[in-house]
């Protein structure tokens, strides 16, 4: 699936534009049959490089209805 790959490549580029600050965000999953999806190592650092807020694993399902 395409989807992971573009989300792992294009948000922490379009975030850190955003923000002004470096975001990072090493894997993408997402499973369509149940609407998983997971995102790990997701950080965003302060200006100077030091950590702001992260998180190692985040895993959510979403729904329609």
């Amino acid at each position: 699936m395409l989807a992971p790959y573009i989300v792992q490549q294009q948000a922490p580029k379009q975030l850190s534009q955003m923000l002004n600050r470096e975001v990072v965000l090493s894997d993408v999953a997402i499973n369509p049959f149940t609407l998983a999806v997971s995102l790990d190592n997701f950080a965003i650092k302060e200006a100077d490089g030091t950590p702001f807020v992260g998180f190692h694993q985040l895993s959510f399902e979403y729904q329609f209805w």
